[in-house]
């Protein structure tokens, strides 16, 4: 984590994720970033109007390279 986002979760921080997810739904539009915890549990997400912000969201948080994604 680059240290520039912390995330809350009913008033507590939130713990750092294992894993980052982008999705997309059908019935709906954008992009959610997942932040899953070692389980793959949901701890939280965020809202992107793109694929492409959602990839700068976790570089601006973990410094993940946009190739990096699968």
């Amino acid at each position: 984590a680059t240290g520039n986002v912390q995330h809350y979760v009913f008033g507590k921080k939130a713990q750092q994720p294992s894993e980052l997810q982008i999705v997309s739904y059908p019935d709906g539009s954008g992009y959610y970033l997942l932040y899953l915890d070692k389980n793959g549990q949901e701890i939280t997400d965020t809202y992107h109007d793109t694929l492409e912000a959602a990839m700068q969201q976790a570089t601006y948080e973990f410094n993940v390279d946009p190739c990096a994604w699968e």
